[in-house]
């Protein structure tokens, strides 16, 4: 199964926690000896111009849902495997196009939420974002998948 990151913080800068959790969101087992890890992929959020139309937004929005693919990864007689799941962080209008494209394609859908730590050094602020945990997107119309977020 695969992890897609649809962000601009490709998943080689990630803490370790965060690359176990999002590798075991996706990670297939038998219930029994066999476990096999899930893989992220990274997809680059597009830059979206703050003069693009809504049109537009949701063009560029349809590209970045058919990099994407399939909800399902299935075996060679087509059985379903399991759920991809996909994370989208990015400039809010054109995340949401992708967002709501993916939900109606039945996947699920995180946000990667932090903890904010500041500190003032000599003067300077310094900030720091701590990874907490994956936060499913869900609504009454999409709230089907029973992930343990």
């Amino acid at each position: 199964m695969k992890f897609f990151n649809v962000s601009n913080h490709p998943s080689k800068n990630w803490g370790k926690k965060q690359i176990e959790v999002a590798k075991s969101l996706v990670a297939t087992s038998d219930g029994e000896d066999f476990w096999e890890e899930g893989e992220i992929i990274d997809i680059p959020f597009p830059n979206i111009s703050p003069e693009a139309s809504s049109k537009e937004v949701e063009n560029i929005a349809e590209e970045v849902v058919a990099k994407v693919g399939k909800p399902f990864d299935c075996d060679e007689q087509g059985n379903r495997m399991g759920r991809n799941v996909v994370m989208v962080m990015g400039e809010f209008s054109c995340a949401f196009a992708i967002t709501t494209m993916l939900l109606k394609k039945e996947f699920p859908v995180v946000v990667a939420t932090t903890e904010r730590k500041v500190e003032m050094k000599e003067g300077k602020k310094i900030v720091e974002f701590s990874f907490v945990k994956f936060r499913q997107i869900e609504t009454e119309e999409f709230a089907i998948w029973g992930f343990p977020f």
